[in-house]
């Protein structure tokens, strides 16, 4: 799957204080490229967002936004999409798969076993889930180095190292 132009980092939140911050819940993956970031977009380039200043508070960033100055402004952009570019991760140090990327690569054990193909990646705040369909068998495979122990882009495959029982989850 070719790499995605946009990426969605959240939906805004509720208002935060009195002079416009709101929370934005940023999936895990995307932090550390996300509070380097100085611009975001609103509803996939409609609405260029500068950012004026963010902080990461209690699990979520509280934003604000150089457009949006009290809590009124606040409470109008709240359900609000915000997206960035690829690029902008990219050059903000964010380096790894996107997950959009991964969907239809096959997943293999590391001695080569067919597990699967990636039908969809899912983040959860305990982190993020591949799931991994072969034919009426589903798998929820948690997204971390110590399971997923490579992701090879050029062959459209990830290799796992599944726990023992982690492939027998949800096939009853």
């Amino acid at each position: 799957m070719s790499t995605p132009e946009w990426i969605e980092l959240g939906t805004i939140g509720r208002p935060h204080g009195l002079r416009g911050e709101v929370t934005l819940l940023v999936p895990a993956r995307y932090q550390e490229a996300f509070a380097a970031l100085d611009t975001v977009y609103w509803n996939k380039a409609k609405a260029t967002a500068p950012i004026e200043s963010m902080r990461f508070h209690k699990g979520h960033f509280l934003v604000q936004f150089r457009k949006v100055n009290d809590r009124d402004a606040a409470e109008s952009v709240r359900g609000t999409v915000v997206f960035a570019k690829v690029e902008d991760l990219r050059e903000a140090g964010f380096d790894a798969t996107f997950p959009d990327e991964l969907i239809g690569f096959t997943v293999v054990t590391e001695a080569g076993e067919m597990i699967g193909v990636v039908e969809d990646v899912l983040d959860y705040p305990a982190g993020e889930l591949v799931q991994v369909r072969n034919g009426a068998r589903e798998h929820l495979i948690p997204n971390v180095p110590e399971i997923v122990i490579a992701v090879e882009p050029e062959a459209d495959r990830m290799i796992v190292r599944p726990t023992p029982g982690l492939l027998d989850l949800n096939n009853d």
